[in-house]
């Protein structure tokens, strides 16, 4: 289950385990509280091993996305990842793990915390969240992004990518590299992925960056 430069990746993501309208308990989350459409229900935050290329996938961890004792609001997807992420170091000190995570976790916090805990990541970055970060990546002022072009059969892809970037305005040291790949096949609508890693990007491993962030969708029974 080794990916690139013998890293493990880890794909992290959210999960409904339970829903009702009418069955509750004291842990619950509720929608639309105190509306006539009031329902309640559990979710886990869920770490599974994957890897790019292979159809198998190893759930390693969870953590449970409840109210706990003292909670007057709704836990959330974000507050389940930083109590996870520390507990996945300490179950597995010596495992070189690579996160991958959606939109949601491209936050200051969260990978502030996968250095603080030696890990490497792979997070979708959407243009709407990250205006500024993106406005670096594609000024040319300083240096464009480096672009690289792969052909296989029916499907071109094209990969651009920039070191060191500022990931917002609010936090100018905190840099990250971007990675943006364009897939483009015949008669099919163009494809297009984004993402913020802390692996010094180049031409020799852009594609293998891809190929593990994409690996995400083996939890979301997607066949990419």
């Amino acid at each position: 289950m080794e990916s690139y430069q013998g890293d493990y990746v880890i794909s992290l993501d959210g999960t409904g385990v339970f829903a009702s309208t009418e069955i509750k308990c004291e842990s619950c989350m509720v929608k639309n509280e105190g509306k006539d459409n009031e329902s309640y229900y559990h979710q886990s935050f869920c770490a599974v091993l994957v890897k790019p290329g292979c159809k198998t996938v190893l759930p390693i961890g969870n953590e449970a996305i409840i109210k706990t004792d003292g909670m007057t609001k709704n836990d959330c997807e974000l507050n389940a990842a930083k109590r996870l992420i520390p507990r996945l170091r300490t179950e597995h000190p010596k495992l070189p793990m690579c996160l991958v995570l959606d939109g949601l976790h491209s936050k200051v916090e969260i990978i502030e915390l996968c250095s603080e805990q030696q890990m490497k990541y792979i997070i979708v970055a959407k243009n709407n969240d990250h205006k500024h970060l993106f406005r670096q990546f594609e000024d040319g002022s300083v240096c464009l992004p480096q672009e690289l072009i792969e052909t296989d059969g029916e499907i071109q892809k094209i990969y651009r990518f920039k070191n060191g970037i500022e990931l917002n305005a609010s936090n100018p040291g905190l840099l990250v590299n971007v990675l943006e790949v364009v897939e483009q096949t015949k008669n099919k609508p163009m494809r297009k992925f984004k993402w913020v890693t802390n692996y010094p990007l180049s031409e020799a491993n852009a594609s293998k960056i891809a190929d593990m962030g994409r690996s995400r969708w083996k939890i979301e029974k997607r066949d990419l």
